[in-house]
């Protein structure tokens, strides 16, 4: 039996890569470093990548690959918060 964590990822795989001409930009709320590989191609493509995650659960890889386009989600409402000002 295949968990659902595991089909959980392999959707978001398979969608980014579907339609991958449909999109410029994206974001992606994870942390998990199994993405690392599809991130780096599709930052290597030119796509306008975010990414929103905790920083104490994000791989360090992934931080490392996203640099400044890394967010960490517990400062989400302080951002949007920012915004509204």
């Amino acid at each position: 039996m295949i968990s659902k964590y595991f089909k959980g990822r392999v959707y978001v795989f398979f969608e980014a890569m579907k339609y991958f001409d449909n999109y410029d930009e994206a974001i992606f709320l994870t942390g998990d470093g199994d993405y690392y590989w599809l991130f780096g191609y599709l930052l290597e493509k030119d796509k306008k990548i975010k990414l929103l995650a905790h920083t104490k659960n994000t791989a360090q890889e992934l931080k490392q690959l996203f640099g400044g386009a890394f967010t960490d989600i517990s400062r989400l409402k302080e951002l949007l918060q920012f915004l509204e000002q």
